[in-house]
């Protein structure tokens, strides 16, 4: 079970295993994966964008800059239903479950309910002590904002309009990874 079918090209930042399949991430945040198709091995995601992996024993998860992520694998042990929002900072995964949780300290667990796949516990404020902070989040590089909007925009200002100091004629909308200080200058 993987021995076969690894990629040989060059270039992968991480590696990571199931009980009988490997995924790779590229640094270009592509994945690959090879072994049993039913362990992971089959299924990784096409697109790119990912900046870390995360295993159980029957699948995978690749996660995004923006913290969403993308499940594959057996589909009963964690393999498909991962959440479909943003923001998770840290995924772990047992043999038959993942939870991830989000920069607040929400959870949210998915895979097989007998081991920890359904259940975690509502709220937020839930503190990851287990391990250090993601490694990738530190290094993470900040890309320039991919789109910028004007809201609330004012047409046309009268012609007796005193304009010797600032008049506010919109709200500039920015969108961006997140990352960095995301200061306007």
């Amino acid at each position: 079970y993987g021995g076969t079918g690894a990629p040989v090209d060059s270039g992968y930042v991480q590696l990571i295993g199931s009980e009988r399949a490997f995924a790779a991430l590229n640094e270009d945040g592509t994945v690959q994966s090879w072994g049993d198709g039913s362990y992971g091995g089959s299924g990784a995601p096409v697109d790119g964008g990912y900046v870390h992996l995360f295993s159980a024993g029957s699948a995978f998860v690749a996660m995004k800059a923006d913290g969403s992520l993308t499940a594959w694998g057996n589909a009963s042990k964690g393999g498909s239903s991962a959440p479909g929002d943003i923001g998770y900072v840290q995924v772990y995964g047992n043999t038959y479950a993942f939870v991830a949780m989000k920069a607040d300290g929400s959870l949210t667990a998915w895979g097989d309910g007998t081991y920890g796949g359904s259940g975690a516990p509502a709220g937020t404020g839930f503190v990851d002590l287990a391990m250090p902070k993601p490694q990738f989040l530190l290094s993470a590089t900040n890309q320039a904002p991919t789109g910028v909007a004007l809201a609330n925009t004012v047409s046309s200002l009268p012609e007796d309009t005193d304009i010797s100091s600032a008049v506010k004629v919109a709200d500039i909308q920015i969108t961006d990874d997140a990352l960095g200080s995301n200061a306007i200058s």
